[in-house]
């Protein structure tokens, strides 16, 4: 803790009948200190991914001129649509099958930002930690002294970082090799069609589909099946796997329709998470370390499942 810091602590608590108000202003002081160096941080790390992004853009738009040369109109439609998802911030990676050159480029992009992120990284782990060690000292001190609702203040502020934290340390788990499943990238799914990869995946992963649907779909991997708008409703349900039996979960399966979404599967050895645009969703609990199959998807019914890209990143 700083001294100057723990100095105003130490004369808070030398002063009998410290009123709460002045208790709680000393909790409100440090998350504030701690949102606006939170804040410059994250543009900081905006600003890395821009300068990135612009320089990974710009090598995709070379490409794209030189395919567009050589009349090659799949490459360009390839190429197109990268530009478009860099445009909006949402980095893809080019498909195994594309030219080396393309995966080059995606190459340096990842190294470079993860080079420019990882200071960064280590300062805000740093800044976590420091605000954590505070807001406990101050919950046991304020404790002590009576003054319950601001030791209430604290713990919550410190609650709050506490999941951030393990928030943190579950993204930097993933390893930023990723690699896409290309014979399932770009699959047009209807009339109860299917696509399952040709190799098998061992846990601990996160799986990612990212894909466009007009109503129920399924997802495979670490289970038979999880079902999303199942039979067209905003049900989730789950069949097999460590999870066990068919499962289901009412208000948690509706995905936005006719656009693209994220979906995301994060398997660790002893529970498996499901992500739709980032928001959790259900979170299944059961021994996944032996997990080793294929991923799948396929459409139900009437709908159509556009999928744009399947992407498996290993975790530590």
């Amino acid at each position: 803790m700083h001294p100057c810091k723990a100095l105003l602590i130490s004369l808070l608590f030398a002063t009998t009948g410290v009123a709460q108000q002045t208790a709680s202003d000393l909790v409100g002081t440090l998350r504030n200190r701690y949102k606006a160096e939170s804040a410059q941080l994250d543009a900081s790390e905006a600003s890395a991914k821009a300068q990135f992004t612009a320089a990974y853009t710009k090598e995709l738009t070379r490409a794209r001129d030189m395919a567009q040369a050589k009349g090659d109109l799949d490459a360009v439609i390839q190429i197109n649509g990268l530009i478009t998802a860099a445009s909006t911030g949402a980095i893809e990676a080019p498909p195994n099958t594309a030219a080396l050159p393309l995966r080059a480029a995606y190459t340096n992009y990842e190294r470079n930002l993860k080079a420019a992120i990882k200071p960064l990284s280590s300062r805000r782990q740093l800044l976590d930690a420091n605000l954590s060690r505070e807001l406990a000292t101050l919950e046991q001190q304020y404790t002590r002294s009576g003054l319950i609702e601001a030791a209430k203040l604290a713990r919550e502020a410190r609650i709050e970082v506490a999941k951030r934290i393990s928030d943190a340390k579950e993204y930097a788990a993933i390893n930023t090799d990723a690699e896409v499943i290309s014979e399932m990238s770009g699959a047009v799914l209807t009339s109860g069609g299917s696509r399952t990869s040709t190799k098998s995946y061992k846990a601990p992963v996160e799986v990612e589909w990212r894909l466009e649907t007009t109503g129920d779909f399924r997802i495979a991997y670490a289970c038979k099946q999880i079902a999303l708008n199942y039979h067209n409703t905003s049900e989730l349900c789950i069949e097999g796997g460590p999870v066990e039996g068919w499962q289901s979960k009412k208000d948690s399966g509706e995905t936005p329709l006719n656009q693209l979404i994220s979906v995301k599967l994060n398997i660790q050895p002893t529970r498996m998470t499901l992500f739709v645009e980032g928001k959790e969703r259900a979170k299944w609990k059961g021994d996944f370390s032996n997990v080793n199959q294929p991923v799948g998807i396929m459409n139900v019914q009437d709908s159509t499942v556009k999928v744009k890209q399947v992407i498996v990143r290993k975790l530590k």
